[in-house]
């Protein structure tokens, strides 16, 4: 259920990932009248959202959240919600609606929890990104509760974990609640994280490459838009 899409560079990548989440939400809308995008954080998205922000869309239809962040103060600007709201909520995508699972104030598990409550069913497209250890959202390698936030067959949509020495607590989706999607878009720029790709086809342990678990599940199908 694997889709591969190979961009020239950076920039088409965008440009590639940008007319696929058009389309699809463009589908949903006129399908069932609304439509519910999730996108991550990190740096390749910031182009993406400034081309999505420009584009026509009944965007006041479209839903919108993270399938991650980390758990900061509101003005950190490692926190994914603010690269939401600059990068994307923008120009035409302006009216489109925002929920985080995290704000900076109030207890995490319980403004994540509500977020969700927006979006019932299936996500009509989930975009992901994927680090050089080959974590996605924030399920990192070997990190405390992993294997529970993999577990497929775990109902629970959501996962806090706690700070470690060299990672800002965070709030996560699931894999159960990730793979309750009409679309997974995986997206990553670079040759070292093609590497890391190709190792998380291979045979070998979910801990190892959290992204494994993405890549292996066979309830929504993965499209993997890469440049070198």
């Amino acid at each position: 259920m694997i889709r591969e899409i190979h961009c020239a560079d950076s920039e088409h990548l965008a440009a590639a990932l940008a007319e696929r989440v058009i389309a699809i939400l463009a589908d949903a809308i006129t399908s069932k009248g609304s439509a519910s995008l999730v996108v991550s954080g990190g740096r390749t998205p910031k182009r993406l959202f400034e081309i999505l922000a420009s584009r026509d869309l009944d965007w006041e239809k479209v839903s919108i959240t993270l399938a991650d962040d980390r758990l900061v103060p509101a003005d950190h600007d490692d926190l994914n919600a603010k690269l939401v709201r600059t990068f994307l909520l923008q120009d035409k995508a302006a009216a489109a609606k925002f929920y985080p699972l995290w704000d900076g104030k109030g207890d995490p598990a319980n403004m994540a929890a509500t977020a969700l409550q927006n979006f019932e069913g299936r996500f009509d497209v989930l975009l992901l990104g994927m680090g050089d250890d080959g974590h996605t959202a924030s399920l990192f390698p070997q990190a405390p509760g992993l294997a529970k936030a993999l577990d497929i067959t775990d109902a629970e949509p959501l996962r806090i974990l706690p700070a470690t020495p060299t990672r800002q607590a965070r709030v996560s989706l699931t894999l159960s609640r990730m793979a309750h999607s009409a679309h997974i878009l995986l997206a990553f720029d670079g040759k070292s994280k093609r590497a890391v790709y190709e190792r998380a086809l291979s045979q070998g342990p979910i801990a190892e490459l959290p992204v494994r678990a993405v890549l292996r599940q066979a309830q929504a199908p993965v499209e993997v838009y890469w440049s070198a």
